[in-house]
């Protein structure tokens, strides 16, 4: 896991990664669908369990937060683990009334690219 890892030429990107099932266990994730019906001549009960498996998943995301400079600098310490808080320095950007961004493309909080690769799904 990398978490907030500045990027060089970037003022406002911070790059985010994960990687899930490496190693000897590998990520299983599965759920049941259950069918049952009852007619004149007929009746039904039947059990299908669906799922994946996958031996390596690569998440990257590359995430820009911009904060405004008071309340980072003025940032209680014993708040450093609260994401509301933290979320509460970010740039609010302007929005029409559509909910459309006015001015920068690249205020606030911004997903600018999100990749991920898999390895040996079955």
């Amino acid at each position: 896991v990398k978490l907030l890892q500045p990027m060089m030429g970037e003022a406002s990107a911070v790059n985010n990664s994960v990687s899930i099932g490496v190693g000897e266990e590998a990520l299983r994730t599965s759920f049941t669908l259950k069918v049952n019906g009852e007619g004149e001549e007929v009746q039904v009960n039947n059990e299908l369990e669906l799922g994946i498996t996958l031996k390596n998943l690569d998440m990257m995301l590359e995430l820009l937060a911009e904060v405004q400079e008071y309340p980072f600098l003025h940032f209680p310490l014993k708040d450093v683990l609260n994401v509301d808080c933290w979320l509460a320095t970010v740039v609010t950007p302007i929005l029409d009334r559509y909910g459309m961004r006015i001015d920068e493309a690249d205020s606030g909080i911004v997903l600018r690219d999100f990749a991920w690769a898999v390895a040996e799904a079955r």
